[in-house]
């Protein structure tokens, strides 16, 4: 963890410092390993960083953070997030309300951590993909496409639901999405990670500004080097916390099984109490 840990209520319920046994470290430095058994292959898959998964990548597939939303096409059935998960919209758009929260309070725990990036010269394909970056990838994005073609983005900051999400997608076969980094472990949740379908006229100049191309095994990807952990699971548990004190989970900042099923049950368009900085 980062020293961000250091805001943790004294005390709080850990839920283990490891998620199916695998290690959790801060930005730049986790470790993991990712068992996937789809097609009956057990390939052990391991990376650093969080969208990176043994140097494959991960795989959205033209859907997931692309397709369009407004609210009126949302059902009963879509209220909390796992319903928006389970419905055909396949879209993280969906849950915009709660992922604002989650950022929100991302600020509160470290404050001015997230910058709005809409003031860079760039396009985002859907609501989905969240305007935010820490502040310095936010700068270098800024600096690198001033005065040129603007950049069109498919995925920027991804919060903790978000990607559980596409994790479950990933997991299920569904919404064209092939290949997932596990919740808590990618670096879009930490606003330090980039994906643009104009790769290839790119590399050089977000190379030139501070960004790491993944190379073709995720051509859209690029990490910023550097930043911190955000702490975007963390945000997430004080939210829920806080707007269920009958119903606390610990304050650890680790995603595990706890974490996952107050995130399924989660209202999708935001709790009645949001981020609180005080």
């Amino acid at each position: 963890m980062s020293a961000l840990s250091a805001s943790q209520p004294a005390g709080a319920g850990m839920e283990g410092q490891t998620e199916g046994g695998l290690p959790v470290g801060s930005v730049g430095r986790r470790r993991w390993t990712l068992v996937a058994l789809s097609l009956g292959l057990g390939l052990s898959l391991t990376g650093c960083g969080g969208a990176e998964i043994d140097g494959l990548g991960e795989d959205l597939g033209p859907y997931a953070e692309r397709m369009p939303w407004a609210e009126f096409m949302a059902t009963a059935a879509m209220d909390t997030v796992q319903g928006a998960t389970d419905s055909s919209a396949c879209t993280t758009a969906s849950i915009r309300g709660l992922s604002d929260q989650i950022v929100d309070e991302m600020n509160c725990i470290r404050p001015g951590l997230m910058s709005n990036i809409t003031s860079a010269n760039v396009s985002l394909s859907s609501a989905a993909a969240l305007p935010y970056l820490q502040g310095p990838a936010a700068t270098a994005l800024k600096r690198a496409t001033m005065g040129r073609s603007r950049l069109p983005l498919n995925s920027t900051l991804r919060t903790v639901a978000q990607q559980f999400m596409l994790y479950t997608w990933y997991r299920t076969g569904r919404c064209g999405v092939g290949l997932a980094a596990q919740p808590g472990r990618s670096n879009h949740e930490d606003g330090l990670a980039i994906d643009t379908s104009a790769y290839s006229s790119w590399i050089t100049i977000l190379r030139d500004n501070g960004f790491r191309w993944f190379g073709t095994a995720d051509d859209v990807h690029f990490d910023y080097t550097g930043g911190v952990d955000a702490q975007g699971v963390l945000a997430f548990q004080r939210l829920w916390n806080a707007n269920n004190p009958g119903d606390k989970i610990g304050t650890d900042g680790v995603y595990g099984p706890q974490t996952e099923a107050r995130i399924k049950k989660s209202p999708r368009t935001g709790f009645a109490r949001g981020a609180s900085c005080k």
